[in-house]
């Protein structure tokens, strides 16, 4: 279980990471926006497929408060030496929907939120802000 707890927590390339403006300040030089960087929903599926394999892990959704979304993620582990029985553990998370393509952006949000319950992408957390020019 530490190895796959390990690669799932492996660092992301360039190419699946985005960044999005999270809140706005003002400052002397104008208004700045503080951007997060965050992986893409298919990166995590990706990983998820790549580290415990398409059949082993699963995603589940169901309402979570007034419009929010509430996302599990399920790992099938298998125990070997109990004569290869399998079970299912679950993690979960929510997120409200948001502002563009509400519905879509909560279950992808949430989704997110989970992952790093599993670890995967946590480490973004530890990255500096960001600053760029804003506009709200």
């Amino acid at each position: 279980m530490m190895v796959i707890a390990q690669e799932l927590q492996d660092f992301f390339p360039a190419r699946d990471l985005e960044t999005k403006p999270n809140r706005f300040i003002k400052t002397r030089n104008g208004l700045k926006a503080i951007m997060l960087t965050y992986v893409t929903n298919r990166a995590i599926q990706a990983r998820l497929d790549k580290v415990c394999g398409p059949g082993n892990w699963q995603n589940t959704y169901q309402p979570w408060g007034q419009k929010g979304v509430l996302c599990g993620i399920g790992i099938r582990f298998v125990c070997k030496a109990n004569g290869e029985v399998a079970h299912w553990a679950w993690k979960y998370d929510g997120a409200d929907q948001t502002q563009i393509e509400a519905t879509k952006g909560g279950f992808s949000g949430a989704m997110k939120r989970t992952a790093c319950q599993w670890g995967i992408g946590r480490y973004l957390y530890e990255f500096p802000e960001i600053l760029a020019p804003g506009e709200e």
